[in-house]
């Protein structure tokens, strides 16, 4: 949900991002990386974190244009200061199976994501 809602704050702000499908030995989802080891709602619902890669265009990009590497790391701080708390508030009362529902959805900016995952946890 989390890699979601950041994918759709850059493609809004006009990043080309892809979603990568990877091999299970390298997905990072093993209990011992740490991006694994946070937790809400006093541990009762586990998540990981999100790694991005950036391309080497993208990479010399942001080190060229500092305005470019402000605009890129504001984008994803907006993500995870505005919008994630929302989906945070409401997230306690969606099972993973609703949220892979809304996911599905496929919404097309940040605010419609907000606006799934509140309506399912409704239901």
């Amino acid at each position: 949900m989390l890699a979601e809602l950041i994918r759709l704050h850059l493609v809004t702000k006009g990043y080309n991002v892809q979603t990568l499908s990877i091999p299970d030995r390298i997905a990072g989802t093993m209990n011992s990386n740490i991006a694994n080891k946070n937790k809400l709602f006093h541990d009762s619902i586990p998540f990981g974190g999100v790694q991005i890669a950036v391309s080497k265009g993208l990479r010399d990009d942001l080190a060229t244009y500092p305005c470019a590497l402000g605009d890129y790391s504001n984008t994803i701080n907006k993500a995870l200061s505005e919008s994630w708390p929302k989906i945070v508030k409401v997230l306690n009362k969606v099972n993973k199976s609703d949220a892979d529902k809304v996911l599905g959805k496929g919404a097309k900016n940040p605010q419609e994501l907000i606006e799934d995952v509140e309506e399912e946890a409704k239901e």
